[in-house]
């Protein structure tokens, strides 16, 4: 529980060292010098870490080199980790991260390449709620190698920085990763001030900022990707923020016009995603062949880090019925989960045939729609009267009847919303970009 505690040191000229198969248990110091496998100023060639299990103290691989001694062919794969931090590797010339499960790290950024030469970081899971970043690659050794970052899933909830961080790395490829940032305030990728890079077939998300940010960047290819976030903006280009997809289209052309705005999420299951608007949606990677548990990518590869065939039924369109007794949407939970991950491909009408439904709703942007292709919620004209929706919020936490997040195109048409609290009684609540949105003749209690 003090520092200096680091399990294995590793001085002087090393070369060959295999770790394999162990169980690494520490303590709880909070700093670097309570590290698992630890080496400083030293020249390593040829360290292989693989299946191992580090549990607790503050990292599990802490090497540092530097400019003009530099280690290289540093290896960790099939490990599992549940350390404060992951791993930092500093002047390493060429290492690979790759099929490494990690979670619980909360401090520090959790894998950390400083002035590194080639990397690979492929097929990891990251699911931390680390208050720093997930991935943070800085600096570069000029003898260019292979430099990839491919198939990793990098989910974070913390409050800290960019989920995925380059500063100053050229020739990069990011392919086919699952990025989701739940925290609050910064972006899920970030690239500053670097030259030649690659960015395809990824699933970026954030929650409480742009999803994806540049500055003084340079791309050789950036396209079918999909961006998503609740914050009023999806991308911040060169100190500029656009809103939509389109937008970001029309003013960074590029081969950019294969890239979607889709709201995924309503489908995530473990890392899954289970929507036909991101099965097959991805282009050929040469890089990518498998995704992240080694299946064969089809010839259209799907976005994120995994393939995955949809289950969600082709997009909806025509008259949507809710009735709690005859259906064929019995609640309007049902109706709007399925716009959201089935999407519509012309105009679409949800019938409320009910005369209560006692629900909280959350509806995000509906895949299809725009100005043709538009939404109305209301109620049956079989009705005499209007289909009443409401719901009684316990606290601020769920203070709402109505929650929606970068809604467009879409009306709300002869409904009566109510608040069945006195205390907590906000009606409906409009988040992120919000755009083209009518109510008409609705009734508000």
């Amino acid at each position: 529980t003090s520092q200096y505690c680091n399990v294995v040191l590793l001085y002087g000229r090393i070369h060959t060292i295999a770790f394999t198969d162990n169980i690494f248990t520490g303590g709880t110091y909070n700093a670097s010098s309570a590290t698992h496998i630890y080496s400083s100023g030293q020249i390593l060639d040829s360290i292989d870490i693989e299946r191992n299990s580090f549990v607790s103290n503050y990292e599990a691989v802490y090497i540092s080199s530097n400019s003009s001694v530099r280690s290289s062919n540093i290896i960790l794969r099939n490990n599992t980790i549940s350390c404060n931090s992951a791993v930092e590797l500093d002047y390493v010339d060429s290492s690979f991260i790759e099929n490494n499960t990690i979670t619980n790290a909360i401090n520090d950024n959790i894998i950390y390449l400083f002035y590194n030469g080639q990397f690979s970081v492929k097929n990891n899971t990251i699911i931390s709620n680390t208050t720093n970043r997930l991935l943070n690659i800085t600096g570069q050794n000029q003898s260019l190698g292979k430099r990839i970052v491919a198939n990793n899933v990098f989910q974070n909830s913390g409050s800290g920085y960019d989920n995925v961080y380059f500063g100053s790395v050229d020739s990069v490829k990011l392919y086919n990763n699952t990025v989701i940032r739940n925290g609050s305030n910064y972006s899920a990728v970030h690239f500053a001030s670097c030259n030649g890079v690659s960015v395809a077939n990824n699933f970026i998300q954030s929650a409480n900022s742009v999803a994806f940010q540049q500055e003084s960047t340079s791309f050789v290819l950036l396209d079918n990707n999909n961006y998503f976030t609740s914050f009023p903006f999806l991308v911040r280009w060169n100190g500029t923020s656009y809103k939509t997809i389109e937008e970001f289209q029309a003013a960074v052309p590029l081969n950019n016009q294969l890239s979607t705005q889709i709201n995924a999420l309503v489908g995530l299951s473990n890392g899954h995603f289970n929507t036909k608007w991101l099965d097959g949606t991805g282009r050929t990677l040469p890089e990518v062949i498998t995704d992240i548990n080694g299946t064969i990518r089809s010839s259209k590869p799907d976005i994120g880090a995994y393939e995955f065939t949809a289950t969600t039924g082709s997009p909806l369109s025509g008259n949507l019925m809710v009735n709690s007794v005859k259906g064929p949407y019995k609640t309007l939970k049902a109706v709007f989960d399925s716009l959201m991950s089935c999407g519509v491909n012309g105009k679409t009408t949800v019938m409320l045939e009910d005369d209560a439904f006692e629900e909280q709703i959350t509806l995000q942007r509906v895949p299809g729609s725009n100005a043709q292709n538009t939404i109305t919620v209301m109620s049956s004209p079989k009705r005499t009267t209007k289909a009443a929706i409401g719901y009684a919020a316990a606290g601020t936490a769920d203070n709402f009847v109505f929650y929606t997040i970068g809604l467009d195109n879409i009306c709300f048409k002869k409904i009566l919303f109510y608040a069945g609290s006195n205390s907590y009684s906000n009606g409906m609540i409009y988040n992120g970009y919000c755009r083209k949105i009518k109510i008409d003749s609705c009734e508000f209690q």
